[in-house]
């Protein structure tokens, strides 16, 4: 008999298919890490945004004239384009100018979703859709949510 050395094809495809799975399963890891990134340096832009704002008003006791040009000028905003990527920008004040609201329009259900649950202490209140109760099941599974972050 003949000595025989190296591999054999069925353990060349089993390596072949453990290569593949852990390749699949990495490229799904670095999806996740990657939105969890985008979450965080977004929720921080949003957070600077309210607090830079606040400050910015804080002399003035109300929101009377508050726009994303006005803001962009003052330097609270570097542009117009939003810090929830792929989503329209904008700030709207209250009929009684106490509050003001960041606006984003026409986002996913996941960015939708994920925005109601900014409950932190720089937030009043969030809606969604225009409601204000419940606001996680109004969130629509269509690309045109429209999610409103409150600020005292």
């Amino acid at each position: 008999m003949r000595e025989q050395s190296g591999r054999s094809l069925i353990e060349m495809l089993g390596v072949l298919a453990i290569a593949g799975i852990m390749t699949a399963g990495a490229v799904k890891m670095y999806e996740v890490v990657r939105l969890r990134q985008i979450r965080m340096v977004a929720t921080e832009d949003i957070k600077s945004i309210a607090l830079n704002t606040k400050l910015l008003y804080a002399v003035r006791d109300n929101y009377n004239d508050i726009s994303v040009d006005y803001l962009i000028k003052a330097g609270v905003l570097k542009s117009a384009k939003s810090p929830l990527v792929g989503s329209d920008f904008s700030v709207i004040a209250n009929s009684g100018n106490k509050e003001f609201a960041m606006v984003f329009s026409n986002i996913d259900f996941k960015n939708c979703t994920w925005l109601t649950t900014l409950k932190t202490d720089w937030v009043s209140k969030i809606s969604v859709n225009g409601y204000f109760e419940s606001v996680a099941t109004y969130c629509k599974k269509v690309d045109k949510n429209e999610v409103a972050i409150w600020v005292k």
